[in-house]
């Protein structure tokens, strides 16, 4: 490049930044909570060794948002030959 395109370049690329997309139009919507990715409900099944044996449990994990907006609660559901545990 030479030294008399690298000013128009710079030049170019000021005048068209406001017209660029931008992560802050997003910005319009009802605010967005930082948990979303964390709420939801999870099975799967815990493996334990009791007396020398391998156990496994079903467990459901239920995470959900407090109507506050700044913490979650976790739920965790076991399910054993002796019912479902809280």
């Amino acid at each position: 490049m030479s030294y008399l395109r690298l000013p128009i370049l710079f030049i170019t690329l000021f005048v068209l930044s406001p017209y660029s997309p931008s992560q802050n139009a997003d910005m319009t919507g009802p605010p967005q909570s930082i948990y979303r990715n964390f709420v939801g409900s999870w099975e799967g099944k815990s493996d334990y060794a009791q007396d020398g044996q391998l156990k496994h449990d079903a467990l459901k994990l239920v995470v959900t948002e407090e109507p506050k907006r700044h913490c979650m609660r976790f739920d965790q559901f076991y399910v054993d030959e002796k019912g479902t545990h809280k």
